[in-house]
């Protein structure tokens, strides 16, 4: 289990140099919920509201109200990962638009989705607790975030039980999307959803895995931002056993990684090369840690362990080549023999 600080009876700061989280944060979170007047409690993975990239573990009881409300510049995204819950969108008069139904990765609904920028959203809570992963960019910025003003504010009880019931009428002739999201081939190994509201489920993971198989690729990607100039960078990934991760780091950016399948390890690196830490990582209940978040300017490497891994990847954009140093004692992946001795002393060192 991560280290933790108590803010606030709803708000726990993850300490550790390298945060990774596991099975027993789940149930810290499970029991953090109890000291909460409102019945909900995170723990937040960023280092302060000045970061570029915030990550939260939330839980939430079904009594939980979110006004709808818009973000100005920045889009955020939603992982379901225990429970279920619909996540509603708006326009800005309060009509609904769409309803993505969500649960859990197993549970064939979309555990994933991405809310654009400047739209109306909320979410209603379907389980007795449910727990997200939250994603936005930061810094902090209150005035980025506006509220609906036809939405009940969470000081009138009376008032948010008539809306919800409102909304719960509507939700129920509510037809959800089937099949793959709308995707677009940037090259042979990055493809872009362009669905408005980008979704992943069970189908999506699929549609990597069977491609990344037939196709005899080493990695492939669908990324749910629009651009490289977005200020949320999140991918949906796979690996094979034979993908080599050159040691790198990101210049004054933090990154993380989400095990949804297979087995991996990330592995960390001081100036000269020399192994300073592992996290064994895999998909929740593996008995591993299925959340890293990568430090700023940290050499890291990720060793694939099973046939394939599937991630879901963050990071905070814009994109800039300069912003990836890959380290100069490691190969650079020209010469796949040198690669692959690389990568199995590695291993041998991870196994001793």
């Amino acid at each position: 289990m991560t280290t933790l600080k108590m803010k606030t009876a709803e708000a726990y700061d993850a300490t550790d140099p390298i945060v990774f989280l596991g099975q027993g944060d789940l149930d810290f979170l499970g029991q953090a919920i109890n000291l909460s007047a409102r019945r909900r409690s995170r723990i937040c993975t960023h280092r302060s509201v000045q970061e570029l990239l915030h990550e939260m573990f939330v839980i939430y009881s079904n009594q939980t109200y979110v006004r709808a409300n818009k973000h100005i510049g920045k889009d955020e995204s939603i992982f379901v990962i225990r429970g279920e819950a619909d996540f509603l969108f708006f326009d800005d008069d309060g009509k609904l638009l769409e309803v993505v139904c969500m649960g859990d990765v197993a549970s064939g609904k979309a555990y994933y989705c991405r809310v654009p920028e400047g739209v109306y959203h909320t979410i209603i809570m379907r389980s007795p607790e449910t727990i997200l992963f939250e994603g936005t960019p930061g810094p902090f910025n209150p005035a980025e975030t506006v509220y609906a003003d036809w939405a009940p504010p969470e000081s009138d009880p009376i008032a948010i039980a008539a809306y919800i019931g409102s909304l719960n009428e509507q939700i129920r002739s509510w037809k959800g999307r089937q099949g793959l999201i709308g995707l677009e081939k940037i090259n042979d190994l990055v493809l872009t959803a362009t669905d408005q509201v980008v979704t992943f489920s069970q189908t999506e993971n699929d549609y990597l895995q069977d491609e990344l198989r037939t196709r005899k690729l080493d990695r492939l990607r669908i990324c749910a931002h629009k651009s490289g100039d977005d200020r949320l960078h999140e991918m949906l990934m796979a690996f094979s056993n034979s993908t080599y991760v050159r040691p790198s780091l990101h210049v004054d950016k933090e990154e993380s990684l989400y095990f949804l399948d297979g087995f991996g390890t990330y592995v960390f690196f001081d100036q000269q090369g020399n192994q300073t830490d592992a996290v064994p990582l895999g998909p929740l209940g593996s008995g591993r840690s299925f959340y890293c978040r990568v430090p700023a300017n940290t050499y890291h490497s990720l060793i694939v362990e099973s046939d394939s891994i599937l991630v879901k990847e963050t990071t905070s954009g814009p994109f800039r080549r300069s912003d990836t140093v890959f380290a100069s004692w490691s190969p650079d992946g020209s010469d796949p023999v040198a690669a692959r001795n690389y990568v199995d002393s590695i291993r041998t060192k991870l196994q001793g």
